[in-house]
């Protein structure tokens, strides 16, 4: 079974290019990765349904939030699982916990690029950030981040990482910072 790589964040983080760049960090040492994007798998099931003519939005637009955000984790988790590949790198929001419990990554790695703050307002209600993760990266340095992470990945050290920016008193943008 591949090991699952959770790339998880609010919309515009960033996610989709850090994932691209991973990939070709990790293909770089001749394994095998698969890589699923939640937008372009929503979007082939909207297309699968308008070609059958399912009721596609009924199953979407479910008025309970949390079982359709599950339902995409469950979605995602059939993708990971049916892979056989050596890594696989999921890409979607995972706004809530049960998300992250049901899809269960190996590696969690939230893209904490935006400021919630600053973000809209349905955002900001919906996304809970992560207590659980491995790598937080809080600048949109794709380049300088995605070698790095690949190669911690890759040796198997599961150590939390904090990437980028101004923390604290401390300049990490250079490099990174373990967080215990």
């Amino acid at each position: 079974m591949a090991v699952k790589i959770l790339v998880m964040g609010v919309p515009n983080a960033g996610k989709t290019y850090f994932s691209e760049k991973l990939k070709q960090e990790l293909e770089g040492v001749k394994v095998k990765v698969d890589w699923f994007n939640s937008d372009l798998i929503r979007e082939q099931y909207l297309f699968d349904a308008l070609q059958t003519k399912k009721a596609y939005f009924n199953y979407e637009n479910n008025n309970n939030m949390e079982t359709m955000r599950l339902r995409k984790a469950a979605r995602m988790l059939n993708l990971a699982n049916s892979s056989l590949a050596d890594f696989v790198i999921c890409d979607f929001v995972c706004p809530i916990p049960a998300m992250h419990k049901l899809f269960d990554p190996k590696w969690t790695i939230w893209m904490d690029t935006i400021d919630l703050d600053k973000f809209q307002k349905t955002t900001k209600n919906f996304f809970n950030p992560p207590t659980k993760y491995n790598f937080r990266i809080v600048e949109k340095k794709a380049h300088v981040w995605a070698p790095i992470i690949a190669e911690h990945i890759l040796q198997n050290n599961d150590t939390k990482l904090l990437l980028g920016k101004y923390y604290g008193s401390k300049n990490i943008s250079n490099g990174f910072t373990r967080i215990r």
